[in-house]
């Protein structure tokens, strides 16, 4: 298919207002009995609605407190090949009732994923990157007006020309929300790959608009140690002062959790570098991370991250950092099967968590879970599996 020409099914959405709030808000409300879980239902369950598996969570809220979740609808299979479409379920009150689950992107048997939100705050308007096959890279909008996708821009040569030691085959935008910067900047963590399964044939970094997504531009690539072996799927959220904070992937090192700053809008970062403060049986795994802001019972300020502790994929937790520097341990999430996830803020105040779980796998469903945060959840010590 011509790539200028893409087939898109297109659907209406909710107009976008002009603001937007550029991090998580905590939420008044107390944890139930020092819990942070408020309530909790499955998004996307597999095998249900034409979809076998339903994987890669992204998750945004625009200015009319709309929720937008996002996900990858596979037809036949679990597998990161084959018939995927784009799929997205939204929520007008808070994360308590969904709307029918619609379809984005369907290219036929192509694969269309790696969604990636990002909210224009100044204008309301919802960009969305995503890839075909892993190979292209595209960005469009919805439509303030009509609430139907623009025809899509081509940046795979932008994604492409991102400066890591091996040659470009591969690519993926995200898969998360991307953010704007205090500057006005949209952008939009990537990465990409030379050669499946060699371990230094993996890399991450950004890619960013400042003319409104008209035109988008590659950023910078931290530089990866050989200790960590490559970094892939990674997450960007505003650290307190302003800087960037990229929480990574990695292929090598305990845990396989890395970390880079960026103090100059994404156009460069700091090298990547193990978070020992993680102290878990991590695997290696796409992240959830956004920014929070102290609010009424609330009393944190800074970042929490959501990944599996492990041993392998399982056992959801969440971690919290005032600065990027020093994690805290906030509270397990679940004790089964646990896949990537997703942080995004609701009206109300609280933190939505959108990831992957099951009893048998963890792909079996996609699960929306309220939280409200404060201190008291912090917990000194890991617990034991």
């Amino acid at each position: 298919m011509d790539r200028q020409h893409l087939s898109l099914r297109c659907l209406k959405v909710f107009v976008l207002s002009l603001f937007a709030m550029a991090v998580v808000t905590c939420a008044a409300a107390q944890p139930r009995d020092a819990e942070l879980e408020l309530d909790s239902q499955d998004l996307f369950i597999g095998g249900e609605g034409g979809y076998h598996t339903y994987r890669i969570p992204a998750m945004v809220r625009t200015p009319d407190g709309v929720l937008h979740a996002f996900a990858e609808g596979r037809k036949k299979s679990h597998s990161d090949r084959g018939d995927i479409d784009i799929v997205v379920r939204r929520s007008t009150n808070g994360g308590v009732s969904w709307s029918p689950k619609e379809v984005l992107l369907d290219d036929g048997a192509n694969t269309m994923g790696q969604p990636t939100p990002i909210l224009d705050r100044r204008t309301g308007t919802l960009h969305l990157l995503f890839c075909r096959n892993n190979r292209e890279m595209f960005a469009t909008h919805f439509d303030r007006e009509t609430g139907l996708l623009a025809e899509p821009i081509d940046i795979t040569s932008v994604a492409k020309s991102l400066d890591v030691p091996f040659k470009i085959t591969r690519m993926g935008a995200g898969p998360t929300a991307g953010l704007q910067t205090a500057s006005g900047r949209l952008l939009a963590p990537v990465w990409v790959n030379g050669t499946i399964g060699v371990a230094n044939e993996y890399g991450a970094g950004v890619v960013f608009s400042d003319d409104r997504g008209t035109t988008w531009q590659v950023g910078g690539a931290p530089h990866v140690p050989p200790a960590i072996a490559g970094i892939n799927e990674s997450t960007v959220a505003p650290l307190p002062k302003g800087d960037l904070y990229m929480t990574q992937r990695t292929n090598g090192g305990e845990p396989h959790r890395a970390m880079s700053i960026s103090r100059d809008d994404g156009a460069t970062w700091t090298d990547s570098q193990l978070v020992p403060d993680i102290d878990s049986d991590m695997t290696p795994i796409k992240a959830g991370l956004a920014a929070i802001e102290a609010k009424g019972d609330c009393d944190l300020n800074g970042l929490v991250l959501a990944a599996p502790e492990g041993p392998g994929r399982k056992n959801l937790a969440l971690w919290y950092s005032p600065d990027g520097v020093k994690w805290k341990r906030l509270t397990s999430i679940n004790n089964t099967h646990a896949g990537y996830s997703e942080l995004a803020q609701l009206p109300s105040g609280v933190v939505g968590l959108l990831y992957e779980q099951g009893d048998k796998n963890y792909h079996q469903r996609l699960t929306f879970t309220r939280l409200a945060i404060n201190s008291k959840s912090i917990t000194s010590s890991q617990p034991q599996h």
